[in-house]
């Protein structure tokens, strides 16, 4: 296997429109490989969306 000479990670809307971008989803979808999560935050509550009991 050859090593690459660049990784590029593009999380939505900056280098590809998507139409149909969920921004929760896809922090669901990266918070899967957390291995702490010290305030045991929903992806709705890191995106901002849910701020009941803050």
């Amino acid at each position: 296997m050859r090593k690459p000479k660049m990784l590029l990670f593009d999380y939505g809307q900056t280098l590809v429109d998507e139409e149909k971008f969920d921004g929760v989803r896809e922090t669901e979808a990266v918070m899967k490989y957390c291995t702490v999560n010290k305030h045991n935050l929903t992806a709705l509550r890191f995106r901002g969306g849910d701020t009941d009991g803050l």
